[in-house]
């Protein structure tokens, strides 16, 4: 679900597929998924991450800005018309509650 990367800089946190089921949301599901994934690279020195959604995805784009993630690019891809890169640069101070 996560992993590090490097591109020359500073290595980085890429979180991927946080995926619930349509009827389990809304039960804290994908904040505890994206909790273990912050708290995995948080506990290897990562500082900044990653996560990519889909254009047409509204519900993924709320969740992630709402966990203070922001727009940092947007840019076509082969899967979809356009993919929003979300960018959080301190998950160090990442503070919530796993339900």
């Amino acid at each position: 679900m996560a992993d590090i990367e490097e591109d020359g800089d500073a290595p980085y946190g890429m979180v991927y597929d946080v995926l619930v089921k349509e009827e389990c949301r809304g039960c804290g599901a994908g904040e505890a998924l994206l909790q273990t994934a912050i708290a995995w690279l948080r506990e290897r020195g990562v500082s900044g991450i990653y996560l990519e959604s889909g254009k047409n995805n509204h519900a993924a784009h709320r969740f992630f800005e709402k966990r203070g993630f922001a727009i940092a690019k947007k840019y076509p891809s082969f899967y979809f018309p356009v993919i929003f890169v979300y960018s959080r640069r301190n998950c160090a101070n990442y503070i919530g509650t796993i339900v």
